[in-house]
């Protein structure tokens, strides 16, 4: 992972905004969401669909990024 500019944070496929990833970790250690590193899953893999995902990464609610990334740390929902 690299900086792109001092406002986003590149991964191999994705970016975000910095302000965004904080607001996301700091939301997911509030609501107890622990697993591997949380960017590295937002803009770490390739994933399916690479428009609607970086689009999602960008608009999504905070707290629909942090359920899901709370599926994907647990591997089930709910």
């Amino acid at each position: 992972m690299t900086i792109a500019d001092s406002n986003r944070v590149q991964g191999e496929y994705f970016s975000i905004a910095r302000e965004r990833l904080n607001a996301i970790e700091a939301l997911a250690v509030r609501a107890g969401v622990e697993g591997e590193s949380i960017s590295e899953n937002l803009i770490g893999y390739d994933w399916a669909n690479a428009d609607d995902h970086q689009r999602w990464i960008d608009t999504a609610p905070l707290a629909e990024i942090v359920d899901w990334l709370a599926v994907v740390f647990t591997g089930s929902e709910g």
